[in-house]
């Protein structure tokens, strides 16, 4: 089953700042724990939940992967998504922090830290079965590739597995739309992680 996160920009622009984002986070992680303690009753696993989401919907996905925050939802360390698939998201927030981004988001340089995955890396003991896919646009800006790379290099260093996926001729807006054309890499990739053939996804 995909549980999807994806949260647009322009979604989260109007989220913040009546909310902070430790409070967008937190629900993320809440509603990731209900899903994980009522999946079965609607004929779903707990231990294959995949998730996915683009922009700041890829920075949530990465806030799943972070280490350690289960405890302070009563779920075992164990309640980790079995595949991810963030698309062109956030996983360094310091370099918002001198922007006209931060003006509305309103990050001081602790709330950045703890909101960016890539300094909250999983180990291998809690998340060596979590399958992580990165794709970024082909057309996107400099920092949104660099931030890419680093997250999943910096995730296969602790020896976790992850792969690159490339996205030809997309940018920042289209790439999420490749997931409802099958003959994309994306949509082929989504499938893959949630185990399902493309014959399934289109009954």
């Amino acid at each position: 089953m995909r549980f999807g996160v994806d949260r647009p920009q322009g979604d989260l622009c109007n989220n913040a700042p009546a909310v902070s984002l430790d409070h967008i986070v937190d629900q993320v992680r809440q509603a990731f724990a209900w899903v994980v303690r009522n999946i079965a009753i609607y004929g779903g696993d707990a231990r294959n939940i995949c998730v996915c989401g683009s922009s700041a919907g890829g920075h949530l996905v990465g806030m799943l992967l972070a280490r350690g925050w289960q405890d302070d939802y009563d779920l075992p360390a164990s309640a980790v998504p079995a595949a991810a698939f963030p698309l062109s998201g956030l996983f360094d927030l310091q370099p918002l922090l001198h922007t006209h981004i931060n003006d509305w988001m309103r990050l001081d340089d602790a709330a950045a830290m703890r909101n960016s995955p890539r300094f909250a890396l999983p180990d291998a003991r809690t998340h060596s079965h979590c399958q992580l896919r990165v794709a970024c646009g082909e057309f996107e800006s400099r920092e949104f590739h660099r931030q890419s790379r680093e997250y999943l290099a910096a995730w296969r260093a602790r020896c976790l597995p992850g792969q690159w996926v490339e996205a030809p001729a997309t940018n920042h807006f289209d790439l999420p739309l490749q997931l409802a054309e099958p003959d994309s890499i994306v949509h082929q990739t989504a499938l893959q992680l949630m185990g399902l053939s493309s014959k399934l996804a289109q009954s």
